[in-house]
Formats: structure tokens, sequence, C-alpha cells
């Protein structure tokens, strides 16, 4: 009555197809995500550089006897790190970061400290990733650096 029908081991064309739309809807979720995750630690990174390279110009200014400062590109995103006339570095900021309306909310881009280590401009550098903003407030006649929200 029975046949002799053995059994091959494999998966059918439906549970190939329905572990495929799991893993697909499974990517279409996570990628996104991780793209913002990605972006917003690009945006956080490049800050902390910035603020590296002002307090090394700041601490420059003030054991060298000279002025250390940070010069920043007016339309482009990235800045030159300044002892005295001499270029320390030039640093790019990460792909996809950039000032606000291109160049700082600032009257002038090159942040000057003294041998007092005190900043010779005051106001704040607005980073951003197109979604999201991180700033950097420099107050005149101070050697304060805050990073804002």
């Amino acid at each position: 009555m029975f046949s002799d029908v053995r059994h091959q081991g494999g998966f059918s064309v439906v549970e190939l197809t329905v572990a495929m739309f799991v893993t697909v809807l499974t990517l279409a979720l996570a990628v996104p995500a991780f793209l913002r995750v990605w972006s917003t630690q690009q945006l956080v990174a490049t800050r902390q550089l910035l603020l590296d390279n002002l307090r090394l110009a700041q601490e420059e200014g003030q054991s060298s006897g000279t002025f250390g400062a940070v010069r920043m590109a007016k339309y482009a995103p990235r800045y030159g790190t300044f002892v005295g006339g001499k270029q320390l570095s030039t640093t790019v900021f990460a792909p996809g970061i950039n000032y606000v309306d291109g160049y700082l909310q600032m009257q002038n881009g090159n942040l000057t400290y003294d041998q007092l280590g005190n900043c010779q401009v005051s106001g704040v550098i607005r980073l951003t990733d197109g979604a999201r903003e991180l700033d950097i407030t420099t107050y005149m006649g101070a050697g304060l650096i805050s990073p804002g929200g």
C-alpha cells in the first residue's frame, strides 16, 4: 500500500522564501538605525577632536610664550592648528560633518589664545551632520571652552 518513498533532506521553496523575507525585513529595519548611530558618533568624534585641538592651541600658547591658534576654513569642513606662525596640523572633519550655514556662528574663524591661555574670540562653533547639531562655545578673555548640546 505505501510506496517506499525516501525523504530527501533540504528546504522547500516556501521555507526558503520565508527565510529570505525575514532576513530582508530585519536588514531593512537595522541598516537605517545603524547609519543614524554611525552618523551621530562621527559628529561626536569630530567635536571631540576639535575640542582637543582647541585645548592644544591653548596649552601651546601658554607654554611657548607666543600664541596658539585654530583657524577654521571659511567654507570648508577643515581647520589648522598653529603655534606662533607655525602650522602644527590640518584637520578635515569626518565625511558628512559641516558647519551650520557653511561657516562659524561667530564673526571670526580664527580662535587665538594668548600666553595666559585666554581666547581672543567668543562665539559658537556649530557642527552638524544634517539632522543633529553639536556646539562648542568659546568665551573671549577667558580660557573657557565648553561643549554644548
